[in-house]
């Protein structure tokens, strides 16, 4: 495989970031020297060295963000708090519920969905 450099454009028209205008033809001309296949092998060995909030770590020790099981049910973020502040006590540092729902949101196989009381996840008890 060759390191010639290359623009965006051409590895990955459809990552397209919306610019000002007169700032495109700038945006064109940006040079990467990775291509689409070497930069997602960079982001997979990034995430093996990625430090693992406690939060997340107490949610995965409770709950499996996978719905392959039938047990399968939506919670509230206030719902799995009341859950892992049972099991883990005062581990859990977090000041409100809005951080607490931004982290299980930053969770990635964690599937979502918002209604009017506010957003659900779908969680599977271990």
């Amino acid at each position: 495989m060759s390191k010639v450099a290359h623009t965006c454009e051409e590895t990955c028209p459809a990552l397209r970031v919306k610019v000002p205008n007169g700032l495109d033809n700038v945006w064109a001309k940006r040079v990467s020297y990775f291509d689409a296949y070497e930069t997602a092998i960079i982001m997979q060995s990034n995430r093996l060295f990625e430090q693992i909030s406690t939060i997340k770590q107490c949610f995965l020790e409770v709950f499996t963000p996978k719905d392959v099981s039938e047990k399968r049910e939506y919670m509230m973020a206030a719902a799995i708090f009341d859950i892992l502040k049972q099991k883990f006590g005062s581990t859990l540092l977090v000041s409100c519920l809005q951080r607490f729902g931004r982290e299980l949101q930053n969770i990635d196989e964690l599937k979502s969905k918002k209604n009017r009381f506010g957003t659900e996840y779908l969680v599977v008890r271990k």
